[in-house]
């Protein structure tokens, strides 16, 4: 389970990665800038995941607000490295490895005494309150780092 998980989540990691914040951020940046292209590539990343019957659309729709943050922090890691994706790619892929080791290695009881607004549909952390702090904190800390950056090139 981890060697699969590891090997999916660098898959998962390198592909999405070069494609949303690479490729498309690119593209999208020559023209708008790179705020407007981050927004963009990570809208276009978020609705993407959603290539799916209506009725599972809709179902799954909470987990659009955690995919757009987790799009939008894998754009800033990569802006605070210079534009260079390998933070951000092992960011993902460590993100992906985490959520299948947990989940497919059961390392988690799912006893349904939480709400599922708390913990995320269908076991998928992006679902739910929990897992949007926890991005929102990986967000926050990315964003101090950078700050911290700045701060000390100038000095």
């Amino acid at each position: 389970t981890i060697l699969e998980g590891l090997i999916v989540a660098l898959g998962v990691g390198l592909a999405e990665e070069l494609l949303f914040r690479g490729w498309l951020v690119d593209e999208l940046q020559f023209d708008y800038g790179f705020k407007v292209a981050l927004w963009t590539s990570s809208t276009i990343y978020a609705v993407l995941h959603f290539i799916k019957p209506w009725a599972e659309i809709l179902r799954t729709l909470p987990s659009f607000p955690g995919l757009l943050l987790l799009g939008l922090t894998l754009g800033w890691a990569r802006q605070l490295c210079k534009g260079q994706l390998g933070f951000a790619i092992g960011l993902h892929a460590g993100l992906v490895w985490g959520y299948y080791i947990i989940n497919v290695g059961d390392l988690l009881l799912y006893t349904g005494q939480v709400p599922v607004w708390i913990t995320g549909i269908d076991r998928n952390p992006l679902a739910g309150a929990m897992g949007l702090l926890f991005i929102s904190f990986i967000a926050l800390g990315l964003h101090v780092i950078s700050g911290i950056k700045r701060r000390s090139k100038h000095s």
